[in-house]
């Protein structure tokens, strides 16, 4: 497979999208508090969506640089995937 050059652009309703989604795996990973699961589901999504903190997370996706590996290593590693 090929590589990326960039990512691809920052789509908030993807993000967001992608969030709803994946937040069951999420939640468990964050520090909600003992009560969080007695909240109503939209509010306990809210206060999860809070926590990871979209507007940082752009920021780092934005900023982000993909690398490249060499040549000899990207030979190895694309091995592993046969």
């Amino acid at each position: 497979p090929a590589g990326l050059l960039d990512l691809p652009p920052w789509n908030d309703a993807l993000v967001h999208d992608a969030a709803r989604r994946l937040m069951p795996q999420i939640q468990p990973y964050l520090e909600l508090g003992r009560f969080h699961s007695l909240l109503p589901p939209d509010l306990a999504f809210l206060a999860a969506l809070a926590q990871i903190d979209l507007p940082r997370l752009e920021t780092l996706y934005q900023t982000a640089t993909l690398v490249s590996p060499p040549a000899g290593l990207r030979l190895r590693l694309l091995s592993l995937l046969e």
